[in-house]
């Protein structure tokens, strides 16, 4: 006979005899939900930061999965930078990686090979700092001196491997972390520095967002990077798990595997605020191939900088948009109790405004709102910019000495034309040029400047350019016409301000265009 204290006991003990445990022999879905948890930071002291980063291969565990990957530290993914205008980071970077088979130009390769770049830093792009170029070899060890400068605009950054040839793979694997620039506390009203470090870091929530968990997405993903640039540190594909398959296969699976953004290497962390609290959002995209746009129905969102440069006045928004390596500020609060997600997806009502461009579709992270409510007010002012992020806008015609127009357009797209091999450009300049400026202000160069396709300035006429087969420099390019500037260009164009000169190798379709010396 069933009693009452049996079915107490046998219900008490029924989770603990069904709960499933996941592993990799015994793989289920992700299910995200632990606490958000920051990325390890390191500050600088007395204008210095000196750090080693090791680069090397290291077992990183995401909720039950078990895999190998290229690392810093050990870290997934790498620690927070916080540094000062000004400050030297001094950084060793030290790659313990293995030998690598020789790889092919312009095709996935090198996977041993890094280097570091700093991600949207006013900083000098020779060794011994921002030298993308530079070729750090399995066993070889590089002294970066990062000298940030003076006027170095407060923000959020980040600094990721970039040896080209295996970019994408490296910081698909976690070779990535968020540096930030912190802002003098005497250039911060009350209001963002009552949501900032140094005074109140814990109302920061700096988030490195990544597809690092990305095995069956329709793009390349980082299963497939790592078969074409022939990683052998894959996830097992011999073991055959309890759902009949190997791991691989149910990862890749369109029905059972993940291609999910992480947040500081955490899948959908819980972040936990009080009713209107204000906090600091710091993000950085390093989705490698997604936007995001994020929404956070329910709570109130205002853009205090995009990728860091402050806006001039802060202000409302229903949503972010973060491209590819992009960054964005934004205040948050969330007035009441409750959960509230940070959603991602290709919202037709933004489209106008981010075109024609492939967005993630998922939840990133979520809001528990619980406690006592507070009272805080959103910034209304941010710090002043330094002068080189000078808006433009504002600058009067009289103290433009020359334009040079580019017009970028979707995908490889530049001046309406498509870049299609490394030998054609339709804009050139020679080694050691610049363009002229103006009547009185010629720069000296080692020589003669040669322009081709430039606007040029106080012409009068705009004429498409037809090219022809066989020109010179652009030999086999079909003939076609050339399509005219953007219409606020054209604009200018029409008020006798500008217009385009003929590039070598293209014929006008009437008179040239004219143009004087000094106005090239």
């Amino acid at each position: 006979m069933w009693t009452a204290a049996s079915v107490l006991v046998w219900l008490c003990v029924l989770p603990l005899t069904t709960a499933q445990t996941c592993n990799n022999a015994n793989p289920c879905q992700f299910t995200g939900g632990d606490a958000y948890v920051k990325t390890a930071e390191v500050a600088s002291s007395n204008g210095v930061l000196i750090q080693t980063l090791t680069v090397d291969i290291s077992d990183v565990t995401i909720e039950w999965l078990t895999t190998q990957r290229r690392t810093y530290n050990g870290g997934f993914p790498g620690p927070t930078f916080r540094l000062k205008a000004g400050d030297n980071l001094n950084l060793k970077l030290v790659n313990n990686l293995g030998p690598q088979p020789e790889g092919v130009h312009n095709q996935f390769r090198d996977p041993n090979t890094t280097n570091l770049h700093t991600h949207g830093l006013h900083i000098s792009p020779q060794e011994p700092q921002d030298y993308v170029l530079l070729e750090v070899g399995p066993g070889e060890t590089y002294d970066y001196n990062f000298q940030l400068n003076a006027n170095q605009q407060a923000g959020t950054f980040w600094y990721h491997a970039h040896y080209h040839g295996s970019t994408f793979f490296q910081v698909a694997s976690g070779l990535a972390g968020l540096l930030i620039v912190e802002d003098e506390v005497s250039s911060m009203s009350a209001e963002l520095d009552a949501i900032s470090c140094p005074h109140n870091c814990d109302k920061e929530v700096p988030m490195l967002l990544g597809k690092f968990l990305d095995y069956n997405g329709e793009d390349e993903t980082f299963a497939s990077v790592q078969t074409d640039i022939g990683d052998p540190f894959t996830v097992d594909n011999t073991v055959t798990t309890s759902a009949g398959v190997t791991l691989l296969s149910y990862l890749t699976d369109q029905q059972t595997g993940v291609s999910a953004y992480m947040v500081n290497g955490q899948v959908r962390p819980v972040i936990t605020m009080q009713p209107g609290e204000i906090r600091r959002f710091r993000m950085v995209n390093a989705g490698l191939s997604g936007m995001l746009l994020l929404t956070i129905t329910g709570c109130e969102i205002t853009i205090l900088a995009y990728d860091g440069v402050y806006v001039d006045t802060p202000y409302s928004q229903d949503f972010i948009f973060i491209p590819t390596g992009g960054r964005c500020d934004a205040a948050v609060r969330c007035s009441t109790t409750g959960t509230y997600e940070i959603r991602s997806g290709d919202d037709s009502a933004h489209k106008p405004s981010i075109g024609n461009t492939d967005v993630y579709g998922g939840v990133v992270a979520t809001i528990d709102v619980t406690g006592s409510a507070v009272s805080m007010n959103f910034p209304k002012t941010t710090p002043a910019k330094p002068f080189y992020l000078r808006d433009l806008q504002t600058v009067p015609d009289s103290a433009i000495g020359g334009r040079y127009v580019v017009e970028l357009g979707p995908t490889s797209y530049i001046n309406r034309e498509k870049f299609t091999n490394a030998t054609y450009h339709r804009y050139n300049f020679d080694v050691d040029t610049v363009q002229k400026k103006g009547k009185d202000q010629k720069i000296a160069s080692q020589q003669s400047a040669r322009v081709t396709g430039s606007v040029v300035r106080n012409t009068r006429q705009h004429r498409p350019q037809e090219r022809q087969k066989g020109a010179t420099g652009a030999p086999d390019q079909p003939s076609r016409q050339i399509q005219g500037p953007d219409p606020r260009v054209k604009e200018l164009i029409e008020a006798g301000r500008y217009s385009w000169s003929s590039p070598p190798g293209l014929e006008a379709t009437g008179s040239s265009a004219s143009s004087s010396e000094d106005d090239a």
